[in-house]
Formats: structure tokens, C-alpha cells, sequence
């Protein structure tokens, strides 16, 4: 039998942003998906609240960075 609860809760968690461009600047943040390398590594542990917060400020640091969006 499995857990229902473990299901809707993973269907809840945010799918990661990466967009496989996997380069990183001189400051640890990657051009594809504008996460700080800090935060791509620890993307798996991370509470599905702090994955929505990361992907929330993803587009004002593009802009800020100036980099195409992806």
C-alpha cells in the first residue's frame, strides 16, 4: 500500500528550473537557470517552500544580470 500523503506531497515539491545550460559565472550563479551553485546543490533537501521562494526571485535576478531568459 503507499502513502497517499508522500504522493500529493511530491506532487506539491517544485520541479527543478534547470534548463541543462549548466554554466556558472565568476559569482557561482548559472546562466541557464540563474540559481547560485549553493542552491543547485542543495535543491533535493530543501523544503518545498524554500524551492517556491528561489524560483520566485529567479526572474528579478535575470534582469538584474541582464542574461537572456532561458
Amino acid at each position: 500500500m503507499s502513502d497517499s500523503r508522500a504522493t500529493t506531497a511530491a506532487a506539491m515539491d517544485p520541479v527543478s528550473p534547470c534548463v541543462s545550460i549548466c554554466v556558472l559565472d565568476e559569482h557561482g550563479y548559472c546562466y541557464g537557470c540563474e540559481r547560485h551553485i549553493d542552491e543547485i546543490v542543495e535543491w533535493p533537501g530543501l523544503t518545498a517552500d524554500r524551492k517556491r521562494g528561489i524560483i520566485a526571485e529567479l526572474p528579478a535576478r535575470r534582469l538584474q544580470r541582464g542574461t537572456p531568459g532561458a
